[in-house]
């Protein structure tokens, strides 16, 4: 990731690199970073998705959509707020995105998750396998989609 040179240089200069998930934590080690130095907080982007689930699984979903039959696909329509958009990515079969963050949402959630960029700056996702990098290909989403067996009875929304 192009981003990656920034984390380079930050974590070189900084005194208490703060990390989000072991990987992050290894990362640093096979840098160099002694232990001592590197501090394990947690993410709070995790920590609110588990503060609001709750809430999110009581809104409805949205007229003619039944948990685990419909696929989300971001950057379709007007953005959503964080609640409903939590609740729709929650109850859905599948979510195809651009975005690191939904990516970590939908491994914690759970769903399945199809990855429209040719690299990702959440590797783990992957490892654990929840995630799926596509690329920007139409033919070898699709290809995806059908091998993977997920789109059966699937509208797609968002």
């Amino acid at each position: 990731m192009p981003e990656e040179i920034n984390r380079i240089c930050t974590d070189a200069i900084s005194d208490l690199p703060f990390t989000t998930d072991m990987l992050a934590v290894e990362n640093l080690r096979h840098e160099g970073v002694a232990d001592g130095k590197i501090w394990f907080v947690g993410n709070t982007m995790i920590d609110t998705l588990r503060q609001q689930i709750g809430r999110a699984l009581e809104r409805p979903l949205p007229d003619g959509l039944k948990p685990g039959e419909y696929a989300v696909l971001t950057r379709t329509v007007e953005p959503m707020t964080y609640v409903p958009f939590l609740g729709l990515v929650a109850r859905s079969r599948m979510v195809l995105t651009d975005s690191g963050g939904i990516q970590e949402e939908t491994t914690v959630l759970g769903v399945p998750c199809l990855t429209v960029r040719p690299n990702t700056e959440r590797p783990i996702t992957c490892e654990i396998g929840t995630n799926v990098l596509v690329g920007t290909d139409p033919r070898r989403i699709v290809d995806v989609l059908v091998n993977q067996a997920v789109t059966a009875s699937c509208d797609v929304c968002v």
